[in-house]
């Protein structure tokens, strides 16, 4: 899907620089995730929204992800049910952005953004994260999701006040264990 709304990439030179130009209204700069470089105005506006309002990176909680993973795992085993790996490894990129580096970056107090950064923030937590890159293979993509499920109890287990959804996840990994079955078969 295209984003209409995304930043226009630019490369300046000789030295290539790569510059993001993002053209919004004024009434959008209210509601944003960091302050911009305003490089020209026509009147004394943007710097004012800029002071009176301050920008909130989307921080998405222990709980939404627990909503969530599940359902996850279970729609992961379907792809690989039907051997649509290359779905399914889009889907472990996902999980490995949205959930896993998000709550390794947010347990060593950065911004949980996704993947960004990690091998900087995070170099302990590497080469165990390798393990959820699978190869394009039906046993490599399964055994990808089984480490990736690992992580995820690991860093969710001293999360306060989480209420884990312990039907869905043993719901969710029997149906992932039995497509595999069926699969190796």
């Amino acid at each position: 899907m295209i984003d209409n709304n995304a930043p226009t990439p630019i490369l300046y030179g000789p030295q290539p620089l790569h510059v993001d130009l993002k053209f919004i209204s004024s009434s959008e700069l209210a509601v944003r995730v960091e302050n911009p470089l305003v490089l020209w105005e026509r009147d004394n506006s943007l710097h004012s929204i800029i002071t009176e309002t301050s920008p909130s990176y989307p921080t998405p909680t222990p709980q939404w992800m627990e909503d969530r993973f599940w359902v996850w795992v279970h729609y992961g085993a379907m792809k690989l049910g039907r051997g649509e790996l290359f779905e399914f490894i889009d889907l472990l990129s996902y999980i490995r952005s949205a959930v896993l580096g998000s709550l390794i970056l947010m347990d060593i107090r950065h911004l949980p953004s996704g993947v960004r950064r990690l091998e900087q923030y995070a170099a302990h937590e590497i080469e165990e994260l390798k393990e959820t890159l699978p190869l394009h293979d039906a046993s490599s993509s399964y055994h990808a999701l089984k480490f990736s499920i690992k992580i995820y109890r690991r860093l969710r287990q001293d999360t306060e006040g989480l209420i884990r959804r312990k039907t869905a996840e043993q719901a969710a990994i029997a149906y992932l264990d039995s497509v595999y079955d069926s699969v190796r078969k």
